[in-house]
């Protein structure tokens, strides 16, 4: 919830600049239905401004994205640039409760992005 907190504001920020967000929830419900309404409230609480998708279970993550060996841990950002190149995969978040650990993450996430809008 951190993560998407903060990526909301990253989309808010960047996305009239070209950024796109999409989210891909690998939710543990492997009836489509019951992780439908779950992944749906979580975006309404959120209110999350990006598209969100079910991209299946945890176990499913390979094959969704094949092009990654393996996710390790929840949540892994991938950054892809204006070609569609993979420039960037992220393992895990420093939430606002790692003091300085989130303020890095967070001026080094914009840096990078900014870095990618101007390519």
């Amino acid at each position: 919830m951190d993560e998407t907190r903060y990526f909301k504001e990253l989309y808010e920020g960047y996305n009239s600049q070209g950024l796109e967000i999409i989210g891909l929830a690998f939710e543990r419900s492997s009836e489509f239905e019951k992780a439908r309404i779950s992944l749906e409230k979580a975006i309404s609480d959120l209110n999350v401004p990006y598209e969100v998708v079910i991209a299946g279970t945890p176990r499913e993550s390979k094959m969704a994205l094949p092009m990654i060996t393996a996710i390790k841990s929840y949540p892994t950002s991938i950054f892809i640039n204006k070609k569609g190149e993979v420039v960037k995969i992220h393992t895990g978040f420093y939430g606002p409760s790692t003091g300085r650990y989130y303020e890095d993450y967070r001026a080094e996430t914009e840096q990078f992005i900014e870095a990618l809008i101007k390519e």
